[in-house]
Protein backbone atom coordinates (compact mmCIF):
# COMPACT_ATOMS: atom_id res chain seq x y z
CA UNK A 1 0.00 0.00 0.00
CA UNK A 2 1.07 3.62 -0.40
CA UNK A 3 3.73 4.76 2.07
CA UNK A 4 4.46 8.31 0.83
CA UNK A 5 2.50 10.97 2.67
CA UNK A 6 2.08 13.26 -0.34
CA UNK A 7 0.59 10.39 -2.37
CA UNK A 8 -1.81 9.57 0.43
CA UNK A 9 -3.00 13.16 0.64
CA UNK A 10 -3.60 13.32 -3.11
CA UNK A 11 -5.58 10.10 -3.00
CA UNK A 12 -7.61 11.32 -0.05
CA UNK A 13 -8.71 14.39 -2.00
CA UNK A 14 -10.19 12.10 -4.67
CA UNK A 15 -12.89 10.82 -2.32
CA UNK A 16 -16.37 12.01 -3.19
CA UNK A 17 -18.98 13.62 -1.01
CA UNK A 18 -21.48 11.07 -2.25
CA UNK A 19 -20.15 8.03 -0.44
CA UNK A 20 -17.07 9.34 1.36
CA UNK A 21 -14.78 6.99 -0.54
CA UNK A 22 -15.03 7.96 -4.17
CA UNK A 23 -13.21 5.97 -6.85
CA UNK A 24 -10.04 5.10 -4.95
CA UNK A 25 -9.61 1.31 -4.59
CA UNK A 26 -6.65 -0.10 -2.64
CA UNK A 27 -5.61 -3.72 -2.16
CA UNK A 28 -4.17 -4.40 1.29
CA UNK A 29 -2.25 -7.67 1.24
CA UNK A 30 -1.12 -7.99 4.86
CA UNK A 31 -0.97 -6.09 8.19
CA UNK A 32 2.55 -4.86 7.46
CA UNK A 33 1.15 -2.46 4.88
CA UNK A 34 -0.55 -0.35 7.55
CA UNK A 35 1.81 2.02 9.34
CA UNK A 36 1.21 4.59 12.04
CA UNK A 37 1.34 7.50 9.59
CA UNK A 38 -0.95 5.93 6.97
CA UNK A 39 -3.42 4.40 9.42
CA UNK A 40 -6.13 7.10 8.98
CA UNK A 41 -6.31 6.78 5.21
CA UNK A 42 -7.79 3.31 4.52
CA UNK A 43 -11.08 4.45 6.08
CA UNK A 44 -11.33 6.98 3.24
CA UNK A 45 -10.99 4.38 0.48
CA UNK A 46 -12.56 1.25 -0.91
CA UNK A 47 -10.44 -1.64 0.37
CA UNK A 48 -9.93 -5.09 -1.16
CA UNK A 49 -8.36 -7.93 0.81
CA UNK A 50 -7.15 -11.26 -0.60
CA UNK A 51 -7.24 -13.32 2.61
CA UNK A 52 -10.23 -13.56 4.92
CA UNK A 53 -8.00 -13.43 7.99
CA UNK A 54 -6.83 -10.00 6.81
CA UNK A 55 -10.39 -8.89 6.18
CA UNK A 56 -11.28 -9.84 9.77
CA UNK A 57 -8.18 -8.12 11.15
CA UNK A 58 -9.01 -4.82 9.45
CA UNK A 59 -12.55 -4.96 10.82
CA UNK A 60 -11.55 -5.87 14.37
CA UNK A 61 -8.48 -3.64 14.72
CA UNK A 62 -9.43 -0.54 12.73
CA UNK A 63 -13.17 -0.81 12.11
CA UNK A 64 -12.50 -0.90 8.37
CA UNK A 65 -14.84 -2.78 6.08
CA UNK A 66 -13.34 -4.41 3.01
CA UNK A 67 -14.33 -6.58 0.09
CA UNK A 68 -12.70 -10.01 0.01
CA UNK A 69 -11.74 -11.30 -3.45
CA UNK A 70 -9.57 -14.29 -4.23
CA UNK A 71 -6.44 -13.03 -5.93
CA UNK A 72 -6.38 -14.25 -9.53
CA UNK A 73 -3.99 -16.83 -10.91
CA UNK A 74 -3.34 -17.09 -14.63
CA UNK A 75 -2.07 -20.46 -15.91
CA UNK A 76 1.13 -19.96 -17.88
CA UNK A 77 3.50 -22.21 -19.85
CA UNK A 78 5.71 -24.31 -17.61
CA UNK A 79 9.38 -24.32 -18.51
CA UNK A 80 10.80 -27.74 -19.31
CA UNK A 81 14.30 -28.09 -17.91
CA UNK A 82 15.31 -31.38 -19.47
CA UNK A 83 14.29 -34.94 -20.15
CA UNK A 84 15.36 -38.31 -18.92
CA UNK A 85 16.28 -39.95 -15.65
CA UNK A 86 18.83 -37.32 -14.60
CA UNK A 87 16.23 -34.54 -14.60
CA UNK A 88 13.74 -36.68 -12.69
CA UNK A 89 16.34 -37.73 -10.15
CA UNK A 90 17.24 -34.09 -9.51
CA UNK A 91 13.60 -33.18 -8.91
CA UNK A 92 13.14 -36.02 -6.42
CA UNK A 93 15.24 -34.23 -3.84
CA UNK A 94 15.25 -30.51 -4.52
CA UNK A 95 13.67 -27.99 -2.15
CA UNK A 96 13.55 -24.27 -2.86
CA UNK A 97 12.48 -21.04 -1.20
CA UNK A 98 11.26 -18.23 -3.49
CA UNK A 99 9.83 -15.67 -1.05
CA UNK A 100 11.36 -12.29 -0.28
CA UNK A 101 14.38 -12.43 2.02
CA UNK A 102 12.74 -10.31 4.69
CA UNK A 103 11.42 -9.96 8.22
CA UNK A 104 8.65 -12.45 9.11
CA UNK A 105 9.84 -14.77 6.32
CA UNK A 106 12.04 -16.76 8.73
CA UNK A 107 14.84 -17.45 6.29
CA UNK A 108 17.09 -17.98 9.31
CA UNK A 109 15.21 -21.22 10.03
CA UNK A 110 15.98 -22.49 6.53
CA UNK A 111 19.65 -21.58 6.90
CA UNK A 112 19.84 -23.32 10.27
CA UNK A 113 18.29 -26.46 8.78
CA UNK A 114 20.60 -26.30 5.77
CA UNK A 115 23.70 -26.35 7.96
CA UNK A 116 22.74 -29.82 9.23
CA UNK A 117 20.93 -31.22 6.20
CA UNK A 118 22.35 -33.65 3.68
CA UNK A 119 20.20 -32.07 0.99
CA UNK A 120 20.03 -28.31 1.71
CA UNK A 121 17.37 -26.08 0.22
CA UNK A 122 18.17 -23.49 -2.42
CA UNK A 123 17.15 -19.95 -1.54
CA UNK A 124 16.04 -17.40 -4.13
CA UNK A 125 14.49 -13.96 -3.77
CA UNK A 126 14.96 -10.24 -3.34
CA UNK A 127 16.78 -9.50 -0.06
CA UNK A 128 16.00 -6.80 2.46
CA UNK A 129 19.58 -5.78 3.27
CA UNK A 130 18.67 -4.71 6.81
CA UNK A 131 17.13 -8.11 7.52
CA UNK A 132 20.09 -9.96 6.03
CA UNK A 133 22.53 -7.89 8.13
CA UNK A 134 20.60 -8.16 11.39
CA UNK A 135 19.18 -11.66 11.31
CA UNK A 136 21.12 -14.01 9.04
CA UNK A 137 24.36 -15.93 9.32
CA UNK A 138 26.28 -14.29 6.49
CA UNK A 139 28.47 -17.30 5.75
CA UNK A 140 25.48 -19.64 5.50
CA UNK A 141 23.45 -17.13 3.52
CA UNK A 142 26.20 -16.67 0.94
CA UNK A 143 26.54 -20.44 0.67
CA UNK A 144 22.88 -21.25 -0.02
CA UNK A 145 21.55 -18.07 -1.59
CA UNK A 146 21.06 -18.49 -5.35
CA UNK A 147 20.35 -14.83 -6.05
CA UNK A 148 17.47 -12.63 -7.14
CA UNK A 149 15.15 -13.65 -9.91
CA UNK A 150 12.92 -11.61 -12.16
CA UNK A 151 9.26 -11.82 -11.19
CA UNK A 152 8.25 -13.29 -14.50
CA UNK A 153 6.47 -16.50 -15.47
CA UNK A 154 9.58 -17.85 -17.19
CA UNK A 155 11.95 -17.16 -14.30
CA UNK A 156 9.56 -18.56 -11.69
CA UNK A 157 8.91 -21.65 -13.77
CA UNK A 158 12.60 -22.36 -14.31
CA UNK A 159 13.07 -22.57 -10.53
CA UNK A 160 9.93 -24.48 -9.60
CA UNK A 161 9.91 -26.95 -12.47
CA UNK A 162 12.97 -28.60 -10.94
CA UNK A 163 11.69 -28.62 -7.35
CA UNK A 164 9.86 -31.23 -5.30
CA UNK A 165 9.24 -28.93 -2.31
CA UNK A 166 8.69 -25.19 -2.00
CA UNK A 167 9.42 -23.86 1.48
CA UNK A 168 7.66 -20.71 2.71
CA UNK A 169 7.96 -20.10 6.44
CA UNK A 170 6.13 -16.76 6.51
CA UNK A 171 4.58 -15.91 9.87
CA UNK A 172 3.32 -12.31 9.78
CA UNK A 173 1.40 -11.24 12.89
CA UNK A 174 -2.39 -11.15 12.53
CA UNK A 175 -2.34 -12.90 9.17
CA UNK A 176 -2.21 -16.35 7.64
CA UNK A 177 -4.41 -19.28 6.79
CA UNK A 178 -4.91 -18.45 3.13
CA UNK A 179 -2.79 -18.42 0.02
CA UNK A 180 0.03 -16.26 -1.27
CA UNK A 181 1.21 -15.92 -4.85
CA UNK A 182 4.29 -18.07 -4.16
CA UNK A 183 2.02 -20.83 -2.83
CA UNK A 184 -0.04 -20.85 -6.00
CA UNK A 185 3.02 -20.85 -8.25
CA UNK A 186 4.38 -23.86 -6.37
CA UNK A 187 1.10 -25.76 -6.47
CA UNK A 188 0.79 -25.05 -10.19
CA UNK A 189 4.21 -26.70 -10.69
CA UNK A 190 3.20 -29.73 -8.59
CA UNK A 191 5.56 -28.80 -5.77
CA UNK A 192 4.56 -29.85 -2.28
CA UNK A 193 4.46 -26.86 0.06
CA UNK A 194 6.22 -26.77 3.43
CA UNK A 195 4.67 -24.01 5.53
CA UNK A 196 5.34 -22.49 8.90
CA UNK A 197 2.93 -24.15 11.30
CA UNK A 198 2.05 -20.69 12.63
CA UNK A 199 0.62 -19.79 9.22
CA UNK A 200 -1.94 -22.54 9.69
CA UNK A 201 -2.61 -22.48 13.41
CA UNK A 202 -2.45 -18.79 14.35
CA UNK A 203 -5.73 -17.88 12.64
CA UNK A 204 -9.35 -18.82 13.21
CA UNK A 205 -10.03 -22.34 11.95
CA UNK A 206 -12.63 -21.08 9.47
CA UNK A 207 -9.93 -19.15 7.63
CA UNK A 208 -7.55 -22.08 7.20
CA UNK A 209 -7.21 -23.15 3.58
CA UNK A 210 -4.31 -25.45 4.46
CA UNK A 211 -4.35 -28.53 6.62
CA UNK A 212 -1.09 -30.18 7.59
CA UNK A 213 -0.77 -33.66 6.15
CA UNK A 214 -3.69 -33.11 3.77
CA UNK A 215 -2.65 -30.41 1.31
CA UNK A 216 0.65 -29.21 2.77
CA UNK A 217 3.47 -30.06 5.13
CA UNK A 218 4.35 -27.86 8.08
CA UNK A 219 7.27 -27.27 10.44
CA UNK A 220 7.86 -25.23 13.56
CA UNK A 221 11.64 -25.19 13.69
CA UNK A 222 14.89 -25.95 11.89
CA UNK A 223 15.15 -29.49 13.26
CA UNK A 224 11.81 -30.48 11.73
CA UNK A 225 12.75 -28.87 8.42
CA UNK A 226 16.10 -30.67 8.41
CA UNK A 227 14.28 -34.01 8.66
CA UNK A 228 12.18 -33.13 5.60
CA UNK A 229 15.27 -32.16 3.63
CA UNK A 230 17.12 -35.33 4.60
CA UNK A 231 14.19 -37.55 3.61
CA UNK A 232 13.13 -35.62 0.51
CA UNK A 233 13.80 -38.44 -1.93
CA UNK A 234 11.72 -40.92 0.04
CA UNK A 235 8.62 -38.79 0.64
CA UNK A 236 5.67 -39.49 -1.63
CA UNK A 237 4.08 -36.09 -2.16
CA UNK A 238 1.48 -37.12 -4.73
CA UNK A 239 -1.58 -36.98 -2.43
CA UNK A 240 -0.52 -33.66 -0.87
CA UNK A 241 0.04 -32.13 -4.30
CA UNK A 242 -3.25 -33.45 -5.66
CA UNK A 243 -5.22 -32.03 -2.74
CA UNK A 244 -3.41 -28.69 -2.93
CA UNK A 245 -4.29 -28.33 -6.60
CA UNK A 246 -7.95 -28.12 -5.60
CA UNK A 247 -7.18 -24.65 -4.25
CA UNK A 248 -6.09 -23.41 -7.67
CA UNK A 249 -9.53 -23.48 -9.30
CA UNK A 250 -11.00 -20.66 -7.26
CA UNK A 251 -8.02 -18.43 -8.14
CA UNK A 252 -8.03 -19.32 -11.83
CA UNK A 253 -11.77 -18.56 -11.82
CA UNK A 254 -11.51 -15.60 -9.47
CA UNK A 255 -13.96 -13.54 -11.46
CA UNK A 256 -13.65 -10.22 -13.20
CA UNK A 257 -11.53 -7.96 -10.99
CA UNK A 258 -12.22 -4.97 -13.22
CA UNK A 259 -15.94 -5.46 -12.70
CA UNK A 260 -15.47 -5.87 -8.95
CA UNK A 261 -13.42 -2.69 -8.75
CA UNK A 262 -15.94 -0.72 -10.77
CA UNK A 263 -18.71 -1.89 -8.44
CA UNK A 264 -16.81 -0.38 -5.50
CA UNK A 265 -16.38 2.94 -7.28
CA UNK A 266 -20.08 3.61 -7.65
Amino acid sequence: MYQHFECLEKLKTRTSKANGKGNVVIVIHDPGEIFKFNEPYPKCWNIITIRKSMQQYLHDRYGIGSKFIYHPFYPYPIQQQGDGDDAEEEKKAQAVSISRIDFNKNIEIILDANKRAKNPAKIYGWPNKKYVYQKLDHVAFNQYYQGKYVKSFDATSKILEKAKFMIDLSSPPNDGGGTQYTFLDAIYHNCAIILNRQWIENVDAKYRDFKEGENCYAVSNAEELKEFLNNAKNIDTSRIVQNARKLLDRHINAGDWKKEIMSLQH
